[in-house]
């Protein structure tokens, strides 16, 4: 089994990382074995191998895996972005939304990456001043049946794994991927919230059973809060 150690303290088992972390760790390092027996990893130009200077390789898959699964945007608008630039680049993506709250948006039979969500809305958290930044995004579709919900989470985990190498199939009904954004948004304890960033990842794919509208299952996408 691979393993990562810095300091002679193995990080994917050890209790410095969240569970996101470590996946996201462990995925990095499985990709860079499938495709060499002499394990290396490119960082800013130079190669760096495991057998030469493991201390450097440790860092550098560290500090890859973190980046490069780091969730920073959703339909091409960066997490953090202030209400105003957020609508604006929604708007233009996707035209007018059926509704515009004071902290949320939502829009209805959208086609994104290959699928008509049924709703797609973008929350914003709300500072002291009063000013609204982006920090979650929410995609529905509903299924049929079980097996339609399987193969629309299925092809949705694909799509994903495009963007991030971490994506990680907890059980039928539930895929998780990637890391919350580098900074908080909110600022808020999320430990234990149920939500992807509470459990260390930047987002979930989830079939639920809502039995509303005519639809038993329902495919849910969630980015955040974060």
């Amino acid at each position: 089994m691979l393993q990562l150690t810095v300091s002679g303290q193995d990080i994917i088992n050890g209790d410095s990382l969240s569970d996101g972390q470590k996946q996201a760790i462990a995925a990095m390092l499985s990709s860079l074995s499938s495709r060499d027996s002499s394990l290396h990893v490119i960082l800013d130009g130079d190669t760096i191998y495991e057998k030469k200077d493991s201390l450097s390789f440790s860092k550098a898959v560290l500090y890859k895996a973190m980046t490069e699964n780091a969730v920073r945007k959703v339909c091409g608008v960066s997490f953090g972005t202030p209400f105003e630039f957020a609508t604006y680049s929604f708007e233009k993506t996707f035209g007018s939304p059926v509704c515009l709250a004071l902290n949320s948006i939502l829009y209805k039979n959208v086609f994104y990456r290959g699928i008509v969500f049924d709703d797609i809305s973008f929350a914003f958290y709300q500072d002291e001043d009063g000013s609204r930044y982006l920090n979650q995004a929410v995609f529905l579709k509903n299924a049929r049946n079980k097996d339609d919900a399987v193969q629309i989470k299925d092809y949705i985990q694909k799509e994903m794994s495009w963007d991030y190498t971490s994506v990680h199939v907890l059980d039928d009904n539930l895929t998780v991927g990637g890391l919350p954004p580098c900074v908080s948004i909110s600022k808020g304890d999320k430990e234990d919230s149920g939500t992807p960033a509470g459990m260390g990842y930047g987002f979930e794919i989830r079939i639920l059973s809502p039995e509303a509208n005519g639809y038993p299952f329902v495919v849910r996408v969630m980015y955040g809060p974060y």
